[in-house]
């Protein structure tokens, strides 16, 4: 393992002994390491060595730390240490020993229903709290999801692109910020006359329930460019036409979180959790049914002075199933109303004879 000898040394210097590495990306590298007086591993994330010269990246990273030292969730990695030395930065992450979600669905056949709604709630209960605190994570994907060995715990982690509500923007204009085949419409195009905020972290989430369920991608295209075509204009080939026996409320949940336009989605995380804890604790009783509750509308990241956020509307629960009636009370409708004509008619012919 190659590494360079100014991070070595910042490692050497806070106690942490290098054992390995985890990954790498376009960005950064995370090493696995252990601190020698704690005998904690950690996660330890620097950038690449072209980056930690670039002053865009190191802005980020600091946003990075910063955001991490604002949330504490069961469901979000934890951050133990920011260093800056200059020519080297790095965090220590809590180690979270397992696998990515993107890992673990190649490796399965086929994820239970009450797994996937399980997993999504508990990742809809980490996005609730940091959108409470205005920030946005930007980059929801299978890749930044970890399932911790023996536990099932699922964390959520990676807050590279992450963006606060008072945070200046870092971003060119006209570029977009994410993994392209998770983006949300509304960070690929300003065709909705609004800008991304919580909800577009639930399509993302909603992209990854449905790759969970059904194996498929459901706006996967030859390239970017086409990806994202279909992510604002494409059509999501419904759940229960790529496996009919998913449960249908469980479907219409995870569908409305991928709607197009931001006003008819979800409204908020909160809803979500509650959305599909509900339909846990059924499905799991045997009830099966679900029916949602009024929903709320959207509310900002930052309260606006009205108070009612503007173009929010309210949720439209799946239409329920017309009742029918019992045949034998029909046709003793129809007898019934036959009997009265004949009344009627011979009145008549009484009265005007």
């Amino acid at each position: 393992m190659q590494v360079n000898e100014a991070i070595r040394s910042a490692f050497d210097k806070h106690n942490y002994e290098l054992l390995g590495e985890i990954g790498r990306g376009g960005m950064g590298v995370v090493y696995l390491g252990q601190h020698r007086k704690l005998g904690r591993r950690v996660a330890l994330k620097t950038l690449t060595p072209d980056r930690s010269t670039k002053e865009n990246s190191i802005r980020r990273f600091h946003r990075e730390a910063k955001t991490f030292a604002q949330i504490r969730h069961p469901n979000i990695a934890n951050l133990f240490e920011f260093e800056d030395q200059g020519a080297v930065q790095f965090l220590a992450l809590e180690y979270v020993e397992g696998t990515d979600l993107e890992r673990e669905r190649r490796k399965r056949r086929k994820w239970k229903y009450d797994e996937v709604a399980e997993i999504i709630a508990k990742l809809s209960d980490a996005l609730d709290h940091t959108h409470k605190k205005g920030i946005l994570h930007r980059d929801i994907k299978p890749g930044n999801i970890l399932i911790e060995k023996n536990t099932n715990r699922v964390v959520l982690t990676d807050f590279g692109l992450a963006k606060g509500d008072q945070d200046e923007s870092l971003t060119a204009a006209g570029f977009a910020v994410g993994t392209p085949a998770y983006m949300a419409p509304e960070q690929i195009t300003d065709q909705f006359g609004l800008k991304p905020d919580g909800r577009a972290d639930l399509f993302s989430l909603g992209t990854v329930a449905y790759e969970m369920l059904t194996h498929k991608h459901p706006f996967l295209a030859s390239d970017d460019l086409n990806t994202m075509r279909n992510i604002v204009n494409g059509k999501v080939t419904p759940l229960r036409d790529v496996d009919p026996a998913i449960p249908p409320e469980l479907a219409w949940i995870l569908e409305n979180m991928m709607e197009k336009d931001p006003k008819n989605r979800v409204p908020d995380a909160a809803t979500l959790s509650q959305r599909l804890n509900t339909w846990l604790a059924k499905f799991r009783s045997g009830e099966g049914g679900f029916t949602p509750t009024t929903p709320v509308p959207y509310t900002p990241l930052t309260p606006a002075p009205t108070s009612r956020a503007s173009g929010s509307t309210p949720q439209q629960a799946p239409s329920p199933t017309p009742a029918r009636m019992p045949i034998g009370l029909i046709i003793g409708i129809v007898i019934g109303g036959v009997v009265l004509l004949g009344v009627g008619v011979a009145i008549g012919v009484v009265l005007f004879k």
